[in-house]
Formats: structure tokens, sequence, C-alpha cells
């Protein structure tokens, strides 16, 4: 009977094992983009960026001049919608910079500090990460900026006579 117990779970254990193993869309990781952009997106999950490498790829590829946060700087964050954008019949994943600051006269009832975010810039960073647009907050305007991504897929294609 132990031995019968034991085989079963040996083979449900290998059941849960293998269907770990499925190949779901491959997300790249911020630090791996310029290398790994061969591959072109059709929709969404074919996208080599997601909401959190977005952010990222935002967040550490660009200047606080670029993005034009520059009166921000030190009070920003940035998050990402969950849903995407279509924009120009692109799909675009929303970034936004988010800045924190403390409520210096306003306080909850029991005396604790509050806090106020705004929304201080926007960017629209496409699903394979190669266009990003920024939206001008003055003037509603949409402005692209100089893509950081390189296309590698060239490299080592050359030709001799």
């Amino acid at each position: 009977m132990k031995r019968l117990l034991v085989a079963f779970a040996a083979a449900l254990m290998l059941v849960c094992m293998l269907a770990g193993c499925t190949k779901s869309a491959e997300i790249l990781d911020v630090t791996d983009m310029p290398t790994r952009l061969e591959e072109k997106v059709a929709d969404e999950t074919d996208a080599v960026l997601d909401g959190p490498a977005a952010r990222e790829f935002i967040k550490t590829q660009y200047t606080a001049e670029e993005l034009g946060i520059t009166d921000y700087e030190d009070s920003v964050d940035f998050a990402y919608r969950e849903s995407t954008y279509e924009f120009d019949g692109e799909k675009y994943i929303v970034v936004e910079a988010i800045s924190v600051t403390l409520n210096t006269d306003v306080t909850t009832e029991d005396g604790k500090e509050t806090y106020s975010s705004t929304t201080v810039g926007q960017y629209l960073v496409s699903l394979d990460g190669k266009t990003v647009i920024k939206k001008d907050m003055a003037t509603g305007e949409y402005l692209k900026l100089k893509s950081r991504i390189t296309d590698y897929s060239a490299k080592g294609d050359t030709t001799t006579e």
C-alpha cells in the first residue's frame, strides 16, 4: 500500500512539474532590451514589454529633462496602467510620472500627515519598446522621443566583395 501511495505521489509531482513548463509570451528584462528585440510585435500576446518593464525603461533610460519633469525630479515616481492605450492605430503602454507631495496644512482627524499626488508626465511606450511618445502636459500635444532601443538583428550581417 505504501509503495502504491509513493508511486501515486511521484506521478502527481511529475504532472505538476510538466504543467509549469508551458511557454508563455516572452517579456523582456530592461537590462536585456537592446540585444533581444529581433522579434516583431503582432499583438499584445507577442509584446516584448509589459507594464513593469515599460515603467523601468522610462525611469532608467531617459533624463528628467527629456521627460519634462525637472521641476518635480525629487518627488516623482512612475506608474503604469494595466490596460493598453490605442494611439494613431497602434497599442501602447501608458507610463505616468507622478509627483507626491506632503500637505503641510492638512492632516487627518487623528493628526497624521496627508499627501497629494499629481500626474506631471505621461508617456506612451510601444509594445516593442521602439517608440516612446511624450505628452506635453501644458499643451496636450504628443511629441515623439528619441528611441533608446536599438535593433541589433542585423548585427554581423556583412557583405564582402
